[in-house]
């Protein structure tokens, strides 16, 4: 007589397999696509989904301007307000940089919640004078085993993005000064981290270090 503990888990062992082989097929995925960083999604969608929100938010504070007898607040007024705080922030950046500067730094890990934030923090952070990012970025400079290795672990983009990936940002970069990174690169000792939020109006940095920069 067969044992019914045996036949239960023969079948939920079996739709176990089933499940994950389903997956597999629907849902591809390994660390190596991980890291060769494959966007989800076309830039295009990108860009229409950041306009989309910044006028929400800008309409949504406007409304409560407009109780208060205020005047309405347009695209040009957020635009100044942001490179303002965008200089206190690099103010800040450099006295916090410890007598450390971007030759330095040996792999960044960017908020990439959208594809030209990498490219803006790169500028912005000193490693590429303003509006040369694009060109800075190419020819696989930032990709593994390029000269400035940025997203490690493949970025919000190919890697996944929980809704608050500014932490993993900070993850990958310790993976990587313990070499415990899956796309690890060699002789690492110094990692920056840096995230943004408020429509790229709040940013934050943090460098870290192994044994050698003590």
């Amino acid at each position: 007589m067969v044992d019914p503990f045996v036949v239960i888990m023969t079948v939920l062992v079996g739709g176990l397999l089933v499940i994950l082989i389903l997956l597999g097929v629907f849902y591809p995925g390994s660390g190596a696509d991980q890291v060769n960083w494959r966007p989800t999604r076309s830039v295009e969608t990108e860009v229409q989904n950041e306009l989309d929100d910044m006028e929400q938010m800008l309409e949504a504070q406007n409304e409560r301007r407009r109780r208060k007898g205020l005047p309405d607040r347009t695209m040009r007024d957020v635009e100044v307000g942001i490179r303002d705080f965008e200089r206190e922030q690099a103010a800040r950046r450099d006295a916090a940089m410890a007598g450390l500067g971007p030759a330095d730094v040996d792999v960044l890990q960017l908020y990439d919640a959208f594809t030209i934030t990498p490219i803006l923090f790169l500028e912005d952070l000193g490693f590429c004078a303003k509006g040369e990012g694009g060109p800075f970025v190419s020819g696989g400079r930032i990709a593994p085993g390029g000269e400035l290795p940025v997203n490690t672990n493949g970025g919000g983009l190919s890697y996944q993005h929980p809704g608050m990936y500014g932490l993993l940002a900070i993850v990958e970069a310790a993976r990587q000064l313990r070499g415990a990174s899956t796309g690890q690169i060699d002789d690492c000792h110094v990692a920056l981290a840096h995230g943004n939020g408020g429509v790229l109006s709040a940013q934050c940095t943090v460098l870290l270090g192994d044994e050698t920069t003590l």
